[in-house]
């Protein structure tokens, strides 16, 4: 039969009320902190400049190097712990410096030639200058590139340079390349003038190389604002990952949201079906219908008081509808209605015969009993089911109550 709803409800471990809290408290603290790391970025850094004494240093030469902040007014703008790179070597601008002025010497060149210094400091924008070595007044003549438009070069447009000698003479027919580069425009020959003009391609550093028979060759490296696609543009923008992290602050709190909605309506489930009291099962509305009994004999039947208990313990069970099938009993129709009732009970009264053909006493409990069953069973008709067994279950209690008490009232006389 059924289960007791209350024992599986009851077989649940308790719920932890905490541990959830502190689960969604330490989420949120984890996605304040990631907004935070979004947000550190965006503070604007200084910007600090770069001084080269002298502005073109002669080949093999020392040359003075220092860093400072032009929006720094009435103290010292110039920079300590600045890293300087040149030559693809680190030195560190100390306050132990004279005047914070660091000291570099010149590479030995042939013909002039252009170099990056890069300067580094933590809270300040990374900058870089470019320089010229110049050979000395020994070297045989060389070529001198300078870029006309003193502007940014974005890449895919055109830009215009002029290559001269040292004493600033317009060289005719000299051979102008981008290193690294093979595509249309990227080199040519300057006209009389000396003027030339290229196409930047959409790489940020490029070198200028230009060359001359008798000549010595000269380069020049330039920075080339380069054009992005839809994609990095987005992920350049400086507001991209506070958009990010407010939407995963404000996902999150959606998510704990209902979370929380959830575990409250479990809670009320759980309380309401412990409370909830179990149904019972309902009596059979048509006592015609007589459950399938077998009959036993009265030294293996149980005690009233266990018999009692069995009643009441039906009561609490759940209903179950289960389908059962026909009885397998072979009938015939007899047009006389009474005469159906005489041949079921000579049938019923005969299987009793021959089951209990020793047993004769016809005041027992067994022969009451059968009395009963073979009485409502002479009442069944073709096509009905069996349901329930609280009625018949009562009117063997009530046989069993009227033979106790005629047994005590005999013990008592």
């Amino acid at each position: 039969m059924g289960k007791d709803c209350s024992k599986d409800v009851d077989s649940f471990p308790p719920f932890r009320k905490g541990s959830s809290q502190q689960y969604d408290k330490f989420f949120l603290l984890c996605l304040i902190l990631l907004l935070g790391f979004f947000l550190i970025p965006l503070t604007t850094a200084s910007t600090m400049m770069i001084e080269v004494l002298p502005p073109q240093p002669t080949s093999g030469q020392n040359f003075t190097v220092s860093v400072y902040d032009p929006t720094i007014m009435g103290d010292t703008p110039y920079l300590t712990d600045v890293t300087i790179i040149f030559q693809n070597e680190s030195y560190l601008i100390t306050d132990e410096l004279p005047n914070r002025e660091l000291i570099l010497s010149a590479p030995t060149v042939q013909y002039p030639t252009s170099c990056i210094i890069k300067a580094k400091k933590n809270s300040y924008n990374d900058t870089n200058t470019s320089i010229r070595i110049v050979p000395t007044s020994s070297s045989p003549a060389h070529l001198v590139i300078t870029l006309i438009d003193d502007k940014t070069i974005v890449s895919d447009e055109f830009f215009t340079l002029k290559i001269t000698d040292e004493y600033n003479t317009p060289i005719q027919n000299a051979m102008v390349s981008i290193q690294n580069v093979q595509k249309e425009n990227s080199d040519g020959l300057t006209n009389e003038t000396g003027f030339i003009q290229l196409q930047a391609p959409n790489q940020q550093e490029i070198t200028i190389l230009a060359q001359k028979e008798s000549y010595q060759d000269d380069t020049l490296s330039l920075w080339i604002e380069t054009k992005q696609d839809t994609t990095t543009a987005l992920l350049s923008n400086p507001m991209v990952p506070v958009f990010i992290a407010f939407s995963i602050l404000i996902a999150a709190i959606i998510f704990v949201s209902i979370k929380n909605k959830k575990s409250i309506n479990n809670k009320k489930i759980k309380k309401l079906n412990k409370t909830k009291p179990s149904k019972s099962i309902p009596q059979s509305k048509n006592k015609d219908i007589i459950p399938q009994i077998t009959n036993k004999d009265h030294a293996s039947e149980p005690p009233p008081s266990s018999q009692k208990t069995l009643s009441t313990q039906f009561s609490k069970i759940e209903e179950i509808n289960i389908t059962k099938p026909q009885p397998k009993r072979k009938t015939i129709q007899i047009q006389s209605k009474n005469k159906k009732e005489n041949k079921l009970s000579q049938q019923n009264s005969f299987q009793k015969q021959s089951k209990h053909h020793w047993f004769n006493s016809s005041n027992s409990l067994e022969s009451q009993v059968d009395e009963i069953l073979s009485k409502n069973e002479s009442k069944i008709k073709k096509n009905d089911w069996f349901e329930g067994t609280d009625s018949q279950r009562d009117v063997i209690d009530i046989t069993i109550k009227q033979k106790q008490k005629k047994k005590k009232s005999t013990q008592q006389n």
